[in-house]
């Protein structure tokens, strides 16, 4: 089952700015591109609308569960470089010192839309 939810018009407008703006954060590399993170963010929506046992469904029924699983499939390759992270590491050492040499393109991703996101608020 599909949530409903009424979202007043100011709302969807900043909801449609948000998702204008991580789109153009996005670089237009082979993979990690808009594209991908559209249909990322499709399946996922997809599977949760799949789910059929009633306490898992329940518990993920909520539209800030929802929007929060959409978000981090949206935004979870911002403004990738394309490289593996082992490469970006050589390239960005202070980068890699930030986020102590573990995911880094991953955590930058996550840190530039949860700064949009906060000040979109």
């Amino acid at each position: 089952d599909t949530i409903d939810v009424k979202l007043d018009v100011d709302v969807r407008e900043q909801l449609h700015d948000l998702i204008s703006l991580i789109a153009g954060l996005y670089r237009s590399n082979p993979f990690h591109n808009f594209e991908h993170a559209a249909g990322v963010c499709m399946n996922a929506i997809e599977l949760l609308n799949m789910i059929e046992e009633d306490s898992v469904k329940h518990r993920l029924s909520n539209p800030l569960t929802t929007f929060a699983i959409a978000f981090a499939a949206l935004i979870h390759d911002v403004d990738h470089a394309g490289v593996p992270n082992k490469t970006l590491m050589k390239e960005k050492p202070r980068l890699a010192a930030k986020y102590k040499r573990r995911s880094c393109a991953e955590q930058y991703s996550l840190d530039l839309a949860w700064g949009l996101l906060t000040v979109s608020l």
